[in-house]
C-alpha cells in the first residue's frame, strides 16, 4: 500500500530520500542553445516555505490574505442588512458613501488591508481587490437585484476606490520601491557555479 511506496524512515525531519526537494525543483531553464541548465529554478509553494520556515513575502502575506477574504465573506454578508433606503440617501458626490453605506471606517480598513497584501505579495493586490468587489457585486445582486448598469458602476466606483486607497496608504513604499530586477536578459551563465 501507501507505506511500502513511501519509504518510512522514521525520523521526524525530511531526509534526502523524500519527495519535498525535488516537487520544488519541476521547471528546467534551457540556455540559449536550447541545452538543459543544471541549475534548476526553485519553484516554491506554500508547504515548502512553511517546512524551511523561509520568509518570503508568499508566506508573509498569508495572514493578510486570510484577513481579506474575511472581509471579502463581510462585504458579501453585509449587503443583506444594509437598507437600500439609507444607502439611497446616500449623496450623490460620495459614490464610497453609496457602496458602504456612508461608512467611511470600514473602507479606511479594506483600503488598508488591500494595500498591506500589496506591500507584501505585489500580484496579490489585484487578485483580492477583485475578489472583494465581485464579493460586493454579488452580494448587492443577491440582495436587491440591482439594475445592472447602476450595479456595475457601484462595482467600478468601489475598485477604484480602494485601488486609490491600498496605493496612496502604502505611498512611501511605492514612491522609494526599486526592483533588483530590470529588463530581460537571457539566462547565459548560472551565477552561482562561477569559480570562485
Amino acid at each position: 500500500g501507501l507505506v511500502e511506496t513511501g519509504r518510512v524512515t522514521g525520523y521526524w525531519y525530511p531526509g534526502h530520500d523524500w519527495w519535498w526537494w525535488r516537487a520544488s525543483r519541476v521547471l528546467r531553464d534551457r540556455d540559449l542553445m536550447g541545452q538543459p541548465v543544471p541549475v534548476g529554478p526553485i519553484d516554491e509553494f506554500p508547504f515548502f516555505s512553511f517546512l524551511l520556515g523561509d520568509n518570503h513575502p508568499h508566506v508573509l502575506a498569508l495572514p493578510f490574505v486570510l484577513v481579506a477574504l474575511a472581509l471579502a465573506l463581510n462585504l458579501l454578508r453585509r449587503q443583506r442588512v444594509v437598507s437600500a433606503e439609507r444607502k439611497d440617501r446616500a449623496p450623490w458626490w460620495n459614490p464610497i458613501a453609496r457602496c458602504l453605506d456612508g461608512d467611511w471606517s470600514l473602507f479606511v480598513l479594506y483600503a488598508l488591508i488591500l494595500g498591506a497584501v500589496g506591500f507584501l505579495n505585489t500580484w496579490d493586490f489585484p487578485i483580492y481587490l477583485g475578489v472583494m468587489v465581485l464579493s460586493y457585486g454579488v452580494g448587492c445582486y443577491v440582495a436587491r437585484g440591482h439594475k445592472s448598469g447602476d450595479l456595475i458602476r457601484r462595482m467600478a466606483t468601489l475598485g477604484a476606490g480602494l485601488l486609490l486607497g491600498g496605493v496612496f496608504f502604502y505611498l512611501p513604499f511605492y514612491v522609494s520601491f526599486t526592483s533588483q530586477a530590470g529588463g530581460v536578459l537571457p539566462y547565459l551563465l548560472p551565477p552561482t557555479r562561477l569559480p570562485r
